[in-house]
């Protein structure tokens, strides 16, 4: 009798646990709703969405090994969180780019610094990030953290006859695309009073001419000794004391980017807004995630290519355990995705590059 009664209460503990992981994975998965200027802490949530999520699937797995009737609470749960699970985790039938779709590509090529050198001379003889853009041979590749100069490549040039870019400052770096079809414009979407923004291309597809958006939203502004602290926390092997201290710096410094993030992300928009009637597609580094402000902003207007056709978390920032993607390739509603996906076999920058194929749909 006593065991019983201990198994009943111990399962409506599980229970209840179960409802508070679902509630948990609410909030989080809907944390890009909260405006990050007003309530920053809680559109930082998002952050948690693959523990969160991981979490209810345990309790999935549990179910079913244990009571299989109640593994329809987590199931429940997984189907009312459709909408943000799907933006961190799509799943979508592979499908073939049609003939004369358009192939994008989007990649931080992080300066640059990956480059092969001459073993004697140290003479730098090719840069890994260009030579996987010339390899890929994109039709259009937006690249972020440039520096003046870089651009001018010359394996690059070869292929690519268009190569333009805006100045970003007071970084300096630039936001370049290069295609292989006639750059006819381009204009800063200004951030601030102080130069800073996203680059705007416009781009004639044999009459056809659509924008191109570059951009690179603020970075979390963690050191590289601060990122290393994520490492060490998420290996375990940090005390208490250290984990709690160090989180606490981590997550003011995340949320104090959230914060500045937002109105970067709402200035895209409104050009975007502006441009409505023509063909638009915005890439880039936006340094947040799938259920983060930025993104889900951008895609009142947007498809995001990534969730209407490719599969799987695909995380595109590789560095110090901290697998997040946070690169991203969004189009006007006029064009349909295609396979789109991340290329985690090179090894050229602190990003993976993010591809898609475009084609237009027939009105």
């Amino acid at each position: 009798m006593r065991k019983s009664k201990l198994k009943k209460f111990t399962q409506r503990v599980i229970v209840a646990a179960n409802v508070l992981a679902i509630l948990l994975l609410l909030l989080v998965g809907h944390a890009d709703r909260f405006d990050p200027v007003a309530y920053p802490v809680l559109a930082t949530l998002g952050l948690a969405m693959p523990f969160v999520l991981l979490l209810n699937l345990g309790f999935l797995v549990f179910w079913v090994l244990v009571s299989p009737r109640h593994a329809l609470i987590p199931l429940a749960g997984l189907l009312i969180s459709y909408v943000p699970v799907r933006a961190y985790c799509p799943i979508n039938i592979p499908e073939d780019p049609p003939p004369g779709a358009l192939k994008v590509m989007s990649f931080n090529v992080q300066r640059l610094d990956s480059v092969e050198r001459d073993a004697t001379t140290g003479k730098v003889l090719s840069r890994r990030g260009i030579d996987y853009i010339v390899k890929s041979r994109p039709d259009i590749v937006c690249m972020q953290e440039l520096w003046p100069g870089q651009e001018d490549d010359e394996n690059l040039r070869k292929v690519y006859p268009y190569i333009d870019g805006v100045r970003r400052k007071p970084s300096g770096q630039l936001l370049v695309v290069a295609s292989r079809y006639p750059i006819v414009h381009k204009r800063l979407i200004r951030y601030n009073d102080e130069g800073d923004g996203a680059g705007a291309f416009w781009i004639d597809l044999g009459g056809d001419t659509i924008i191109v958006v570059n951009t690179h939203l603020l970075s979390n502004g963690l050191a590289m000794s601060e990122r290393q602290q994520v490492d060490s926390i998420i290996r375990g092997q940090n005390d208490i004391d250290e984990v709690r201290d160090n989180s606490k710096n981590l997550f003011h410094k995340l949320v104090e980017a959230t914060q500045l993030r937002a109105p970067q992300a709402d200035s895209i928009a409104k050009f975007v807004r502006g441009q409505r009637r023509r063909s638009i597609i915005v890439c880039g580094d936006f340094n947040s995630g799938p259920n983060a402000y930025p993104r889900t902003r951008l895609t009142r207007d947007l498809t995001d290519c990534f969730e209407e056709s490719g599969n799987g978390i695909s995380w595109t920032y590789n560095q110090n355990h901290i697998y997040v993607r946070i690169d991203h390739i969004l189009c006007s509603h006029d064009w349909q995705p295609y396979a789109c996906q991340v290329d985690s076999k090179i090894n050229a920058s602190d990003h993976y590059p993010i591809v898609c194929w475009l084609k237009k749909q027939e009105k």
